[in-house]
């Protein structure tokens, strides 16, 4: 299968270039919407050789490699993040989305992508591919779990938008005060499996390898170290580390439910301050104040072929314990 021989990809959003103007890690957004677009790529994609050897025959994600003699297949390492590429799209895959996507520069933010600025550029991207007939992109507010696990089992790789939140004591001018909610940021991941019967959910996580790292359970294929000091490693998209995490009610407003101990402290998601915002959650804005932080998963964006889609081949994704 051409290429994606351990379901979803799971690329890292921490390679050269990929920051904002404060020097934060802000890629999330591009990263996973390329991980969706690759595993439709790789799906429809009718030849049978993985990389290096060129079999490009479906056209939704093509080599970025137009000036060498010997031309990079579509789904080399190199055409996730090149070095030194040529441009905001020309180079690399996740550049080029990152540009349609807004990430960091024209959304309701200057930091991440906003949740509908995702979904309007991957149909953007699509639609310049002559696709857009094939596909449909739609946002959910509040997913529930048996929804991503539909998702799952018809095969749709679905983005997730987990948000930061804190209970916080906020005061007026006046100097009234009340306990209140508020965001502090949040952080692009995509579903990489479910497990109804547990209470499970695996993540395809940008930011970090839980599973890789013995922080989560989960799965890690093939078998192979950690390499915190090369984060392209995964460019390959064979390398994956699908993080398992169990699920609990969630209190904070944005969704209901959000996964446990992903956050187990602010430093460990404070790069995403600020960050990777939906219209109707900007009013919730804050900054920390010292306190604990909740995790929930806020917005689905998913990407699905029309039913009138004929090509079709059966390349299941994984629901867990099933």
């Amino acid at each position: 299968m051409d290429y994606a021989p351990n379901g979803v990809p799971d690329f890292d959003m921490n390679q050269q270039g990929w920051t904002n103007s404060a020097g934060k890690w802000s890629y999330d957004g591009p990263a996973v919407a390329a991980e969706a677009l690759w595993w439709y790529d790789s799906r429809f994609e009718t030849g049978i050789y993985p990389p290096p050897v060129l079999s490009d025959n479906y056209p939704l994600i093509e080599s970025y490699d137009t000036l060498s003699a010997l031309m990079r297949d579509d789904h080399d390492p190199m055409n996730v993040n090149l070095p030194f590429k040529l441009g905001p799209r020309d180079g690399e895959l996740v550049d080029d989305l990152a540009y349609v996507l807004n990430t960091d520069s024209r959304g309701l933010t200057a930091d991440g992508t906003d949740v509908e600025e995702l979904a309007l550029g991957i149909g953007q991207y699509i639609h310049e591919k002559g696709l857009w007939p094939d596909y449909k992109v739609e946002t959910y507010k509040s997913p529930t779990l048996l929804w991503l696990a539909d998702q799952v089992h018809e095969n749709r790789p679905v983005i997730l938008l987990l948000g930061f939140w804190e209970y916080q004591w906020v005061t007026d001018g006046s100097g009234h005060g009340s306990w209140q909610w508020r965001r502090l940021g949040g952080h692009y991941v995509t579903i990489a499996g479910t497990c109804l019967a547990q209470n499970k959910v695996a993540f395809s996580d940008p930011w970090r390898d839980g599973a890789e790292t013995g922080r989560t359970d989960g799965r890690v294929l093939p078998a192979h170290s950690q390499h915190p000091a090369d984060t392209s490693v995964h460019n390959d998209a064979k390398f994956v580390s699908h993080d398992l995490y169990r699920v609990e009610p969630s209190t904070s407003p944005g969704g209901l439910w959000g996964p446990v101990g992903y956050a187990l402290s602010y430093e460990e998601i404070a790069n995403f301050a600020g960050m990777n915002w939906a219209k109707d959650l900007l009013s919730y804005r804050g900054e920390y104040k010292d306190g604990v932080v909740h995790v929930e998963a806020e917005y689905a964006v998913v990407v699905f072929p029309s039913p009138h889609t004929v090509r079709e081949l059966f390349f299941p994704m994984q629901l867990l314990g099933q």
